[in-house]
């Protein structure tokens, strides 16, 4: 990188997160952070829930991580955007900077989180490939597995519009699918993997609902 990031005075905790707040915003608190994985984080603050907005227009991306966690504060969330490649600073940072412009004089939560939503489905418009990638073998007994769950849902317990809203799957959420107050994370092994289950990160076991299953 030609210059330094904010996230290079930030130290790495021993749990939870380090943030420094960014200078010069006067709408909702927004944060540079790192998390115990010493991952680069942008955290915008929140007052009230916003889980229903959030389900409804998220949006995924490929090489970063984007979540809504409860906040420390009673009633509060956070919006969170996680870099998944150090080598990718850069481009995180260029990310994060206009996203911090468009939410510098944004003082309402409701507003502010929908305008990072839509700057970053923007972001994700303006750098998709013309040619879709192919998924992975581990991909597609994935998305198989996904869609066998999918299938359970509304055979047995949802209808069938509801089911499909549920699966968060394609939005790359931490949860696969989120219905009323359960969040199901879905794990699809092969046949050496049988006897462990691998969780790629801790924000698969964080979920806003009140029960969080695994189904292998």
């Amino acid at each position: 990188m030609s210059r330094s990031a904010p996230w290079d005075a930030i130290p790495t905790p021993a749990a939870d997160l380090s943030v420094l707040r960014v200078a010069g915003t006067n709408g909702v608190p927004v944060f540079w952070g790192r998390d115990a994985g010493a991952q680069c984080l942008l955290i915008i603050e929140l007052n009230g829930d916003y889980t229903a907005q959030f389900r409804r227009d998220v949006v995924s991306l490929h090489g970063i991580s984007v979540d809504l966690r409860n906040g420390d504060g009673v009633g509060q969330q956070r919006f969170i955007l996680t870099l998944a490649r150090h080598i990718d600073t850069d481009l995180f940072l260029g990310l994060c900077e206009t996203l911090i412009g468009s939410l510098r004089e944004v003082p309402d939560p409701a507003t502010a989180l929908a305008v990072a939503l839509a700057h970053l489905r923007r972001w994700k418009a303006f750098l998709a490939g013309r040619n879709a990638r192919l998924l992975s073998p581990e991909e597609v007994r994935g998305l198989f597995g996904e869609l066998h769950i999918l299938r359970l849902l509304y055979q047995d317990t949802l209808p069938q519009p509801e089911a499909v809203d549920a699966w968060c799957g394609p939005d790359d959420s931490h949860q696969d699918f989120i219905f009323g107050n359960r969040a199901i994370e879905v794990k699809s092994l092969s046949g050496r993997e049988r006897s462990t289950v691998r969780i790629s990160s801790e924000d698969q076991l964080e979920s806003l609902a009140d029960e969080l299953f695994l189904l292998t």
